[in-house]
């Protein structure tokens, strides 16, 4: 990783984009319960849903999973990262061609994202905290679904009391520097990253920003630590 950008002069898409080639590695290694995580958000999207939207893919982990699942949806992908836009696109055609030809693939920040038509499902995975300003984008979702459309996302949050959050934090750390996970110079920049572009909120601030944008039904039906699956009906 000796050729990489400094963090502290990257945005958030950029920095990502830099990491294309082991991002798929690297999320797990970073992210405890990844893939865990993955299925109970997959286990809460609606069986029913054919207009799809979902903020930030990646290299297209979810977004496999949304065409497997929803083989007849249309889905509308947006990232602020064209690397990653472009990868997310080539691994769709090469799994499910069909799929990807009536797909959308924006490249955009989420805040200025302006949908063209109203979606079943709303969904996304460890992308929303990039945003410092939910309340705005949050209405934003809630206009872009129909009535009774659905809002899954997973995201990590941060603990209510701060000596909990100290105590997962510490959990969090340990976990990255177990061997074979994250390297001493991966958390240099993960943390230089995570100081100017994560903005983490409590549970019960979520519940309240969503509640504000108009959501009702709002739920947390998966949790461990930090991690969190999160659910609301426009």
């Amino acid at each position: 990783m000796s050729t990489r950008h400094d963090p502290a002069s990257q945005t958030a898409s950029e920095f990502f984009a830099d990491r294309v080639p082991e991002y798929d590695s690297l999320i797990r290694r970073a992210v405890s319960h990844y893939d865990e995580m993955t299925q109970a958000l997959l286990f809460e999207l609606p069986p029913e849903s054919r207009h799809i939207v979902e903020l930030g893919c990646g290299t297209g982990n979810l977004s496999l999973h949304l065409a497997a699942r929803f083989p007849a949806a249309t889905l509308t992908v947006v990232d602020a990262s064209p690397e990653m836009v472009e990868v997310t696109r080539h691994r769709l055609t090469e799994a499910a061609p069909e799929f990807a030809a009536r797909a959308k693939f924006v490249t955009a920040r989420f805040e200025v994202f302006a949908p063209e038509d109203q979606a079943d499902l709303v969904t996304s995975a460890i992308a929303l905290h990039h945003v410092a300003q939910k309340a705005p984008l949050y209405r934003m979702v809630h206009t872009l679904l129909r009535p009774g459309g659905r809002f899954c996302f997973a995201d990590q949050l941060r603990m209510q009391d701060a000596a909990a959050q100290e105590r997962h934090w510490q959990e969090f750390l340990a976990f990255w520097r177990k061997p074979g996970n994250v390297s001493g110079e991966e958390i240099v920049e993960l943390l230089a990253h995570s100081e100017l572009h994560d903005h983490y909120e409590t549970l019960g601030d979520q519940f309240r920003l969503l509640e504000s944008a108009g959501f009702r039904e709002i739920d947390a039906p998966w949790r461990s630590g930090f991690w969190c699956v999160m659910t609301a009906t426009a």
